[in-house]
């Protein structure tokens, strides 16, 4: 079984982290095309559509992984096609909405004229985005990570060549990179229509359909809210700091957010692993040993990409980036917590009380935004780093707190806090301490010897509790 789940936690990681990180491929094709302010608007708009999906989604993917493996047979598919139409129906109705106000969003939201096309151009990205991620879902439900990986990579080459040829090959300029995401998505779609076919009758209940919303709806708030933390404090940062200044703050975020692609990945692996073998209560001592093991691998990682954060920098960008390694490992430290929500923050979801989840994510954003503008002024992306960080473990801790009394798992508290200041200390001397080449191989030699030693230790405890 843990075989199994490693396997899948490998498929899964590397298929999405192809998916996001062709963002990340594509920047030095667009800041070789664009101007900045140009790249600036991508971001917004990039930002914008990604909203409108979450808000789209109506969480529906959430409340079919919390029934898929409850139900059988024709309720399954009565389930899923129910889950299915709903999400498609509102999101193309949004989307109609959002075409029509698109002129209006541009000048009350982001203080321009010159966006209402770009959004125009998006609102057919939004509904076809919902259907193909929701479809794509059911493939890990299905537990069929190969066929996920092979619909992922070609959605992701189609996308990219689909891109360059619009902004190379017929010049469309930003519109280009709308046209490339949609037709990236449209082909894949089409096949995976067709692939779940059975799934997809044309049968909607009522009943089924406020279930999985009543599941749903408490969702939707804390995922927007972890929207806004990533992209809310730009807004902030436009008031406070130059575009220089965003300019650093982006790349290092954009470097730190590969570690949202380990999340994403442990949370497509976490969910069907977990709901899958919750009923066995024998199987729950795999769930300390994964999340253990889970504290020494993601802190060892923070710890490479911190003691190495001017020599990434530079592998991205160039010299007149390097301040972004001053904020790079706190930022790394800050998106590596964000990983633990997945295994710690499942009570509320175990006993259906997930309307807690609002209150805790929202909790976590107000801390960070009330310290940005605390130390915005004074440690200017220092601030905002720290801000974020801190807001990150704010946000843990509650999720960590509440779920506990909800449903208590187990994890232990002092192995996390452990690893967890052992790694602190290490961002912290790194930035205050300059250090030199061969001293950072040493650590990291000795920081992997650890990592290897304990993982080690711990398969024999493992292989007890499989049996």
């Amino acid at each position: 079984m843990l075989k199994n789940f490693a396997k899948s936690f490998l498929i899964y990681g590397f298929a999405s982290g192809l998916s996001k990180s062709f963002l990340i491929l594509l920047v030095p094709v667009y800041t070789h095309l664009f101007s900045a302010t140009e790249y600036g608007i991508i971001d917004i708009i990039t930002g914008f559509v990604a909203l409108m999906i979450i808000i789209g989604m109506l969480q529906m993917e959430s409340a079919i992984a919390r029934y898929y493996y409850e139900v059988e047979g024709n309720e399954k598919k009565e389930f899923v096609s129910t889950a299915f139409w709903s999400i498609v129906v509102f999101s193309v109705l949004f989307s109609g909405v959002l075409f029509f106000a698109s002129d209006s969003i541009s000048s009350y939201f982001f203080e321009r004229k010159d966006l209402g096309t770009l959004i125009r151009i998006a609102c057919p990205l939004i509904p076809l985005s919902i259907a193909y991620n929701f479809l794509v879902f059911l493939l890990r439900y299905e537990k069929k990570p190969f066929l996920y990986f092979l619909f992922v990579v070609l959605q992701v080459l189609i996308t990219i060549v689909s891109i360059l040829y619009f902004i190379y090959y017929k010049e469309y300029g930003i519109n280009g990179v709308l046209y490339g995401q949609i037709i990236g998505i449209f082909f894949p779609l089409l096949y995976l229509l067709h692939y779940f076919r059975k799934y997809l009758i044309a049968h909607w209940r009522s009943e089924i359909f406020k279930t999985l919303l009543h599941y749903s709806l408490p969702l939707i708030p804390s995922v927007a809210i972890t929207w806004a933390n990533t992209y809310f404090n730009r807004f902030i940062m436009l008031k406070y700091l130059s575009l220089a200044d965003i300019g650093v703050y982006s790349l290092a975020a954009r470097i730190a957010s590969l570690f949202a692609l380990i999340e994403l990945a442990f949370t497509l692996t976490w969910g069907p692993f977990f709901w899958n073998t919750f009923a066995d209560k024998k199987k729950h001592t795999l769930y300390y040993a994964i999340f253990n093991l889970s504290c020494v691998f993601i802190f060892s990682l923070v710890i490479t990409g911190t003691l190495f954060s001017k020599e990434i920098i530079l592998l991205f960008s160039n010299q007149e980036y390097i301040a972004a390694s001053e904020i790079l490992g706190i930022l790394f430290l800050s998106y590596s917590l964000t990983i633990f929500i997945q295994m710690i923050g499942l009570g509320s979801a175990i006993v259906k009380k997930t309307y807690y989840n609002i209150f805790i994510s929202l909790g976590g954003f107000i801390v960070n935004i009330s310290l940005l503008f605390i130390l915005i002024n004074s440690y200017s992306t220092h601030g905002v780093a720290i801000a974020a960080l801190v807001g990150n473990f704010i946000t843990v801790a509650l999720f960590w707190v509440v779920s506990d009394r909800l449903y208590a798992i187990g994890y232990s508290k002092l192995f996390f806090m452990t690893t967890l200041l052992i790694t602190s200390a290490i961002v912290v001397i790194s930035y205050l301490l300059p250090l030199n080449f061969y001293v950072k191989v040493i650590l990291l030699i000795i920081n992997y010897s650890l990592l290897v030693n304990y993982t080690i230790k711990n398969i024999r405890k493992l292989g007890v509790a499989l049996q």
